[in-house]
């Protein structure tokens, strides 16, 4: 964990890890083998949704710690270029959410890092002839369960990334569109939808359609009519914590 920690705090703090304490971090990496999957867990989670995502990710791969964390990111050989660029371009946009002061989720951060080896073990079970729907989810389970076995992503975010991953395959056919944007996670896929444009997959333009078909449907706002407050009470007043859902 302290290993984590160092470069946690070096990017936090803005300071340069000095050349003896570097030096074993690479032949130490290894031992992050030993950390207890829910503990790297919340580890990982202040690694990627602190602001600091990009600089953290680098250093992690740096000292070969991706290769422990997350070996279905560094074992990539199909795409890889374009697999760098997505995560790249992911990680850069949860930091501007972060300095934005706007949400950012598990769910949708580890949907968009395992990602490009679902598209990878898609591949593998289409060749087999299952259906398009059918290679996914058989990719989708077979890529969650090694994970967690490294970091224990909790039940309600793997189920969240499911449905995001199950969305893409959806959002490209573009059938029911008042129907999927009603769905929780579209917002979390069509970003993702985007994020794969962006970073070089071609499309046929299904994120500029999605764009378009938003513009054109955004609900209707209607004016309330204003209703006199009642007096207030001397009593002391409750409010209700505000809690956050996945999205």
């Amino acid at each position: 964990m302290r290993l984590l920690r160092v470069i946690r705090f070096s990017t936090k703090l803005n300071f340069k890890i000095d050349a003896k304490t570097a030096a074993p971090m690479y032949r130490l990496a290894k031992t992050l083998q030993q950390v207890s999957a829910p503990r790297l867990f919340e580890e990982c989670l202040k690694l990627f949704l602190n602001g600091h995502a990009v600089a953290n990710y680098k250093l992690l791969n740096k000292y070969n710690f991706m290769f422990y964390l997350m070996p279905c990111l560094t074992q990539l050989t199909i795409s890889k270029d374009r697999a760098k660029r997505l995560v790249s371009n992911i990680l850069t946009n949860t930091d501007q959410r972060v300095r934005s002061g706007k949400s950012v989720t598990p769910s949708f951060t580890y949907a968009a890092l395992m990602w490009p080896t679902v598209q990878k073990e898609s591949i593998k079970y289409l060749k087999s002839g299952k259906s398009a729907y059918m290679a996914q989810k058989r990719a989708a389970d077979e890529v969650i369960s090694k994970q967690i076995q490294i970091i224990a992503i909790p039940k309600r975010y793997t189920s969240a990334i499911r449905e995001i991953w199950q969305l893409q395959l959806l959002l490209q056919k573009k059938e029911g569109a008042a129907r999927l944007m009603s769905n929780p996670r579209f917002r979390a896929a069509y970003d993702l939808l985007i994020l794969r444009e962006y970073s070089g997959e071609s499309l046929d333009g299904t994120g500029m359609w999605w764009t378009k078909y938003q513009e054109q449907h955004r609900p209707t706002k209607f004016k309330t009519q204003k209703v006199r407050p009642y007096k207030k009470s001397k009593r002391q007043k409750y409010f209700l914590p505000k809690i956050e859902g996945d999205f």
